[in-house]
C-alpha cells in the first residue's frame, strides 16, 4: 500500500479537521493516508473490499516504530469522513480501474469513488462506489488552479469531500 494517498487538506468552515478513535482488526496493515473501513464489531480495517463503508483515512501506520503490527481492538485515530472535511490526492482517474490522469476543471462538481490499483488509492469518476465530490484542483503550493496567473504545473491535486 502506499502512504499518503489522501491527506487531509482543510475544512468547509475553517474548524480543526475531525479525528475519530476506532478499534484496529488484529494484524492489519496500513499507512498514513489510507481508507479504513467498518469491519465486525465496530472495527476498522482497510478498505479494499467495499470502500463505500468507510469511517476514516489512517492518521498513523497499523505498525509501531519497531515494524511491530498492532494488537486487534488497539485504538487508532483516523482522520474524520464529515462532509465538512476536504481531502486532497494525487492520485485521480475517470477509467473505474486507477489509471492515472491529470485532472481538469471541468470534474469539478462530479461524483467519484475509491478505487484500489496495485498498491496506490485513487478517488476515480469511473467507480461504481460514487462516495467522494470533486470540489477544486490545487497545484503543489495550495494555490486554485483556476487562477490564470499562475503558470500551469504537471503536479495537481483533486479537493474531495467525502458525501457517505
Amino acid at each position: 500500500m502506499a502512504s499518503r494517498d489522501f491527506m487531509p487538506f482543510r475544512t468547509l468552515d475553517g474548524s480543526p479537521e475531525q479525528r475519530v478513535s476506532r478499534g484496529v482488526t488484529a494484524s492489519e496493515t496500513f499507512l498514513v493516508g489510507e481508507p479504513l473501513a467498518q469491519q465486525a464489531g465496530g472495527r476498522a480495517a482497510i478498505a479494499v473490499t467495499d470502500p463505500s463503508t468507510i469511517v476514516g483515512i489512517a492518521a498513523h501506520r497499523s505498525t509501531d516504530v519497531n515494524g511491530t503490527s498492532l494488537a486487534g481492538d488497539t485504538q487508532i485515530t483516523l482522520y474524520g469522513v464529515g462532509s465538512n472535511q476536504l481531502y486532497k490526492t494525487r492520485n485521480f482517474a475517470i477509467d473505474g480501474s486507477g489509471t492515472s490522469i491529470t485532472p481538469t476543471v471541468a470534474l469539478i462538481g462530479d461524483f467519484a469513488g475509491l478505487i484500489l490499483n496495485g498498491s496506490d488509492w485513487f478517488v476515480d469518476t469511473g467507480a461504481n462506489n460514487s462516495i467522494c465530490e470533486i470540489v477544486g484542483l490545487r497545484d503543489r503550493n495550495g494555490r486554485d488552479i483556476n487562477d490564470p496567473n499562475l503558470v500551469p504545473e504537471t503536479i495537481v491535486f483533486t479537493i474531495f469531500r467525502f458525501i457517505l
